[in-house]
């Protein structure tokens, strides 16, 4: 499974920088990264645009 976390850390950048580019806070991206499910699909449409994987991947339903 792709993690936002694993993610963000393959473009060696920090919870701070993604969450700038999200427009989100700091404490989201954290949320983010420890509940992933949680996620709504706006999110994960624009989360899998950013890291170019589809959210399937990103969901890890593509193993």
């Amino acid at each position: 499974m792709r993690t936002i976390a694993g993610l963000r850390a393959d473009k060696r950048m920090t919870q701070e920088e993604l969450a700038k580019i999200m427009e989100v806070t700091t404490q989201t991206i954290r949320n983010w990264e420890s509940k992933q499910p949680d996620l709504s699909g706006e999110t994960i449409i624009k989360l899998a645009k950013y890291f170019n994987v589809t959210s399937d991947e990103l969901l890890g339903l593509n193993e």
